[in-house]
C-alpha cells in the first residue's frame, strides 16, 4: 500500500515538473523552466535512476543464481555419473571369478589368513576363497562383532583388498588384519622384493 501511495505522489511531482517547465517555456525563460522542472522533478529523477539500478542489479542476481544453479546441477550430474561408473566398476569386481592362478593357491591364501589373524588378539577368520570374514570378540568377551573384507581384484589376488562390510567401523582391526594379509600376499607374489 505504501510503495503504491508513494508511486502516485511521483506521478504528481512528475505533473508538476512538466507543468512547471511548460509554463517558464510559454513565457520564454525555458532555461529557468529547464532548471525549475529539474528541481521539481528530481525526486522522479533519482526515482527512475534508482529503480533502473535495482532492475540491473536484480537482473545481475538472477544471472549469477542461474550460472551457480547451471554449474551446481552439471556437478551433482557428474557425481552421479562418476557414483554410477564406480558402483559398476564395483559389481564387476566383485563378479569376477578368482580362479587362484597369479603364483598363490587357495588353500596357500587360507594359511595366510589364519596366519595374518594370529597376529591379532581376539580375531578369528572364516575364509571363502577370496572374501574373508573376520569375527573379533569384544574386550569384555562377552560379544563379537564382524568384517567382510574382500580380496577379490577382477579375478586376480593382488594384495588388494575392500573392506565390505564392518560393524564396528570404530575399530582398526580390519585394516590392520587387511594390511598384514597385503604384505602377505605381496611376499608371495613377489618374493625377490620381499626378501630385499
Amino acid at each position: 500500500m505504501l510503495s503504491f501511495i508513494a508511486g502516485c505522489l511521483l506521478v504528481i511531482d512528475g505533473i508538476i515538473a512538466a507543468l512547471v517547465f511548460l509554463l517558464f517555456t510559454w513565457v520564454g525563460l525555458e532555461t529557468i523552466g529547464l532548471l525549475f522542472g529539474a528541481i521539481v522533478g528530481l525526486p522522479v529523477i533519482i526515482w527512475i535512476i534508482r529503480r533502473c539500478i535495482s532492475v540491473f542489479v536484480c537482473n545481475i542476481r538472477k544471472c549469477i543464481e542461474k550460472g551457480r544453479e547451471r554449474r551446481y546441477k552439471n556437478k551433482l550430474k557428474r557425481q552421479e555419473e562418476e557414483y554410477r561408473r564406480k558402483r559398476q566398476q564395483e559389481v564387476n569386481r566383485r563378479n569376477s571369478f578368482c580362479a587362484f592362478e597369479d603364483g598363490i593357491t587357495e588353500k596357500e591364501f587360507r594359511i595366510m589368513a589364519f596366519r595374518a589373524a594370529n597376529h591379532i588378539r581376539r580375531l578369528n577368520v572364516v575364509v571363502d576363497a577370496p572374501r574373508i570374514e573376520g569375527i573379533v570378540e569384544s574386550q569384555s568377551g562377552i560379544s563379537t562383532w564382524a568384517f567382510h573384507i574382500d580380496f577379490n581384484d577382477y579375478g586376480h589376488i593382488t594384495g588388494n583388498w575392500w573392506i565390505t562390510y564392518c560393524e564396528n567401523t570404530d575399530s582398526n582391526i580390519p585394516n590392520r588384519f587387511a594390511d598384514l594379509m597385503e604384505s602377505e600376499i605381496r611376499k608371495a607374489l613377489h618374493p625377490l622384493r620381499g626378501n630385499r
